[in-house]
């Protein structure tokens, strides 16, 4: 995992290929910065982030105690991902489903029958009980 630097307090991340010293002058790769180089910079080590549960979850980081925090999040967030994810899967639906536009023409030398079952089923995943959450996608016909 990446070591985290906090930067005068602000949300954490890996350090920069440069960083600016207080005299003014600056240094490059971070492979070569020392600690007191860091601190003089203003850059704190922190500890990576806990392992939380991203889907009822939320991680904030509060820069004056340089601390973590796992909060639940509110009902707004849990709505706004649900619309996020299923907004998701209808683009890859519907990217699925131009793909496959070409086995509905006339001439087109598969069993259309079979396409069109099968892009029906891509039509009704919104209709399925457990959607967004879960998606039980249909098999795309073998004969292509």
């Amino acid at each position: 995992m990446t070591t985290l630097y906090s930067l005068k307090k602000q949300y954490p991340h890996a350090l920069p290929f440069r960083i600016v010293l207080s005299n003014g002058t600056t240094r490059t790769d971070p492979l070569s910065f020392t600690q007191d180089e860091l601190s003089d910079a203003g850059y704190v080590l922190v500890d990576n982030p806990p392992a939380y549960e991203s889907l009822t979850e939320k991680l904030e980081w509060n820069g004056d105690t340089l601390t973590w925090t796992i909060l639940p999040k509110s009902e707004q967030e849990l709505e706004i991902d649900q619309m996020i994810l299923a907004q998701s899967i209808r683009e890859h639906r519907n990217r699925l489903l131009s793909e496959s536009d070409w086995t509905q023409v006339l001439d087109s030398p598969v069993d259309r029958a079979t396409w069109a079952e099968y892009r029906q089923s891509l039509r009704d995943i919104t209709n399925q009980v457990t959607f967004p959450q879960e998606v039980l996608w249909p098999i795309l016909p073998n004969n292509l």
